[in-house]
């Protein structure tokens, strides 16, 4: 078989750019070295594409691209901010970190996939994070067994001598935070777990799940993305899938306008909210400015501000904004800060520090636009994306990863660029 033919393949109606996309949404859950790996994969079969055939597989569209323009442009942003930084080095490293808000909307503009093969990306998203909640509870399970006086006991507390439930609820375990979260920062695999139970229940509104029995496995899946949420304990994931739950109750409210269906949402919320105030990282109603813990975030806060005042316009530069952070935490005397060398929490004041007011604009448009797509087309999925990465980037550093980055260029390329196919979903 010649490689100009693999483009005519099909598995189950998915092209081979489906298949990519796929396998890049399987991965996502369980380790970017993978993603890598496919990416490398795909990477290699256009060179070779381009050898033999001498063009590209598809034109790049320009007007599909222009979607994900303010992606291009905080990538590009970014990486002009190298010359004006005096670790370039460091700058260099930062940007790697953010490659794929260049190769992924270039990638999306060279495929062609159909309405279907998204949904089925979607869906695989959703069944890669169950797989990870199962590996993860296993593992968390197992390394709850212990061996105390030649018995094996079950002891899911990390202190021990602690009865198995208040040892959830109020000490902490093995099955929440670092513990339980197996291939990412908690926060992190919360986001994809948050946004999987987004694409759950955008589903159940467009009436994608026909039969009574697919209806009843998503459902059983949606509670243990939940429980996973709960079991990682990151605050503001906890908190934007409440205000999520709300709005998709508010949303299919004023489609059908049943007062019996609004009541039962606000009843499941409800329960939500009780359940995640027992979390161990809010410790109850009684506890929860203790367990808050903005402390450190705010000191992170006061800090950043302090560097972006001296050059508010393009920033330090994003060689020496991390270093300059550093310093100022020595200087205001935040030595926990600056020993666990934390970033700014938050985003959009990283992004200042970095790049300056033109880097944060082209940020804030990147999410404004997402916003008026997302209304523009009426559609669930895409405002729930892009609300909760709002959410989160307010008191996270979401994007400083490359798990970050990818997760949010990979759907914000998927669900915004040929918006067309989803209005009226």
């Amino acid at each position: 078989m010649e490689i100009r033919q693999v483009k005519s393949l099909r598995i189950n109606g998915i092209s081979w750019d489906g298949l990519f996309i796929v396998l890049f949404a399987c991965f996502l859950p369980f380790d970017n070295a993978f993603c890598n790996l496919v990416a490398g994969a795909y990477g290699l079969y256009l060179i070779l594409y381009l050898i033999i055939v001498r063009r590209l597989p598809n034109s790049v569209e320009i007007r599909t691209l222009n979607n994900a323009k303010y992606l291009l442009l905080q990538f590009f942003v970014l990486l002009i901010s190298i010359l004006y930084s005096e670790n370039k080095i460091a700058g260099l490293s930062v940007v790697m970190k953010s490659i794929t808000l260049l190769a992924i909307p270039v990638f999306f503009a060279l495929i062609r996939i159909k309405k279907v093969e998204r949904r089925t990306v979607l869906l695989f998203f959703v069944w890669s994070n169950f797989a990870a909640f199962l590996a993860n509870f296993i593992r968390a399970t197992w390394r709850s067994f212990r061996v105390i006086n030649d018995h094996v006991v079950f002891d899911s507390s990390v202190f021990g001598g602690q009865e198995f439930w208040y040892s959830i609820v109020q000490g902490g375990n093995f099955f929440f935070i670092d513990e339980f979260s197996t291939f990412y920062h908690p926060t992190y695999w919360s986001m994809y777990l948050l946004f999987s139970i987004t694409i759950i229940l955008y589903f159940f509104q467009i009436k994608n799940f026909k039969f009574f029995r697919t209806k009843l496995l998503y459902g059983m899946i949606l509670f243990f993305l939940l429980l996973g949420i709960f079991m990682c304990s990151s605050r503001i994931i906890m908190g934007g899938t409440v205000l999520v739950m709300l709005i998709y109750f508010a949303h299919i409210f004023i489609q059908k306008k049943s007062y019996v269906f609004i009541i039962v949402g606000l009843i499941i919320c409800g329960a939500m909210g009780i359940l995640i105030m027992n979390s161990p990282r809010m410790g109850g109603f009684s506890n929860l400015n203790n367990y808050l813990n903005y402390n450190l975030r705010v000191q992170s806060w006061r800090a950043g501000f302090n560097i972006l005042k001296e050059s508010p316009i393009i920033g330090s530069g994003v060689g020496d904004a991390e270093s300059r952070l550093m310093s100022e935490y020595s200087k205001l005397g935040y030595l926990e800060n600056r020993t666990l060398e934390l970033n700014e929490h938050n985003q959009y004041l990283q992004i200042a520090n970095q790049s300056g007011m033109i880097g944060l604009f082209i940020f804030l448009m990147t999410i404004i636009s997402g916003f008026s797509m997302a209304i523009k087309n009426r559609n669930f999925l895409q405002f729930g994306f892009i609300f909760v990465m709002a959410m989160v980037c307010m008191v996270e550093s979401f994007l400083s990863r490359q798990a970050g980055t990818t997760f949010f260029a990979f759907f914000y390329c998927l669900l915004f660029m040929n918006t067309a196919e989803h209005s009226g979903d």
